[in-house]
């Protein structure tokens, strides 16, 4: 999980090249999200993995980001 908030930054081109990216939906700021601030990758192609935002009025009051769960399955 990485916050980054320039796109298309180097760094991102980067990670995205070498891992697996995996969407989630945006989650910052937590009280009225507009950008899609945390990302998450997986570097196995043979795990099957799932990235959420949980929205809610209990989620938005955690932190100043939304959480994000990620779901990781094993073929």
């Amino acid at each position: 999980d990485i916050n980054e908030w320039r796109w298309p930054s180097k760094l991102l081109r980067h990670l995205n090249e070498i891992f697996i990216p995996l969407a989630s939906g945006k989650s910052f700021p937590a009280f009225w999200p507009v950008f899609r601030l945390d990302r998450v990758w997986c570097n196995n192609e043979t795990i099957d993995a799932k990235a959420q935002t949980l929205i809610g009025p209990e989620a938005s009051t955690l932190s100043d980001h939304l959480p994000v769960l990620v779901e990781v399955y094993k073929f």
